[in-house]
């Protein structure tokens, strides 16, 4: 079982307003991820959220996770969601709110890659960069549960490199996230 968890409950600091809710080509930049995760392979969704204004965008498919501690950083975010998941997760995926041409294509990549390497971290590549979803085998959750302050899974990839394999994505547009009105504007 492979759980996704969208994290949605950020501050949108660099910007004037909440930044899930703004419309990319008519549709709220959330309902955006939300509708790649529900096509996708995933066996369940999770998505942390703040701002409940979010929640009249989300599809029944999905379970949702009040994000009490947002003030925390992402690791909150992170916690809640793999506390979340059902207990016989395999594996969690990550999905951040803000990237607007993440696509089901992209996650069932990260996925079939995860299945041939089950102990894997798997991260994608876009134009040789470091990208989201990310996802990590269930063996790494204790590590997920104790990370800390405004980071997520980027202290266990660290900690881990050799068990962390990259995929190569090629439209490096899937990449891209918003979080400044330039990255708005850019798109």
């Amino acid at each position: 079982m492979i759980s996704g968890i969208i994290l949605a409950s950020g501050f949108s600091k660099r910007m004037a307003t909440d930044k899930l809710l703004m419309p990319i080509k008519k549709i709220p930049l959330v309902k955006r991820v939300i509708n790649a995760a529900v096509l996708s392979d995933l066996n369940e969704i999770i998505l942390t959220y703040k701002n409940e204004k979010i929640l009249n965008l989300i599809d029944d498919k999905i379970k949702t996770v009040y994000n009490n501690l947002a003030y925390l950083g992402q690791s909150a975010a992170v916690k809640k969601g793999t506390n979340a998941c059902n207990k016989k997760t395999d594996a969690y995926l990550f999905i951040v709110a803000d990237q607007p041409f993440i696509d089901k294509i992209t996650i069932n990549k990260i996925i079939n890659l995860h299945k041939k390497n089950l102990k894997n971290i798997i991260v994608p590549l876009y134009d040789s960069k470091k990208g989201n979803p990310v996802l990590f085998p269930s063996l790494f959750k204790e590590d997920l549960l104790n990370i800390k302050g405004d980071t997520g899974g980027r202290v266990i990839i660290n900690k881990y490199k050799d068990k962390v394999k990259y995929i190569k994505i090629d439209n490096k547009q899937i990449g891209i996230d918003i979080d400044t009105e330039k990255d708005l504007n850019r798109i």
